[in-house]
Order: structure tokens, then sequence, then C-alpha cells
């Protein structure tokens, strides 16, 4: 026999096991895009730029950051780098290819009418993903 398992769904008590309530438990429609509209941004630093589709300015720096950084995600695999000079190696990276802040656009390179934002605290947030991550699936191997 099963046990049915009471979980709340929007304010009522759902019985789960045998009358099983599919409907209330469907995602929402994900087809409706109306709230997933992405603009388009110009993002730059130094002499990187892309022009990406992005949720808001702060998604698009982030991108840029991946973007520039991408190559150097071999840093995380190599056992013998500390965590020192994983992220020195992205300090003298971004040194040599990016400015201190990213401009974020909507109307073209070299403006910053969307934001404006601090290239190490970006690289600093990246790096701190990608440590964790590497924790995580050196911990699933």
């Amino acid at each position: 026999m099963v046990t049915p398992i009471m979980i709340p769904v929007e304010g009522k008590q759902t019985v789960l096991g045998n009358n099983l309530d599919r409907d209330s438990l469907r995602p929402p429609n994900l087809t409706n895009t109306e709230s997933f509209k992405m603009s388009k941004f110009y993002a730059q630093s130094g002499t990187r730029s892309i022009v990406i589709a992005a949720e808001n300015a702060f998604e698009a720096a982030t991108k840029l950051v991946d973007h520039v950084m991408g190559d150097h995600i071999w840093i995380y695999s190599d056992m013998e780098l500390c965590e020192n000079d994983r992220r020195a190696h992205l300090t003298m990276e971004a040194l040599l290819t990016m400015d201190s802040q990213i401009k974020i656009s909507t109307r073209g390179e070299g403006r910053s009418d969307a934001g404006s934002f601090d290239v190490a605290e970006l690289i600093n947030d990246w790096h701190r993903l990608m440590t964790g991550l590497s924790v995580m699936f050196g911990q699933a191997v």
C-alpha cells in the first residue's frame, strides 16, 4: 500500500500517491517569451568586447568576464597550482587584456549608458564560482 504524502501547493493541500494531482505540479509555461525578454548589450573592457543577449547589464558584464577567462579554465584542473597561483594567473590575464572597468551599453561600443562594473570584483566572483565547481566535480568523480 502506498502511503499518501501531503504537500502544500499554492495554498492548498495536494495528496500525492494514489490520487496524483499532476496539473498542480506542472511547471509554468516556458513557451511564453514575454517573461524571458533578452536585450542586446555591448560589453567592452580594454581590447576585449562582445555583443551579447542578456537579461541585464550585470549579466552582460559577467558574460564578458566568462568569455575572456574561459580560455584559462585549465588552471582549476592543475593540482600543482595553489589558490594564490590561480588568482594571480587570472589577475595577470585581466591586466593584460582588460581595463579596470567593464562598460555596458545598449547603444554601441565605447559607451556606458547601461552601466559600468569593476573588473576585479567580477573576476573574484568568477574565480569563486570556478573554484566551487571544480571542488564539486572533483568530489563527483
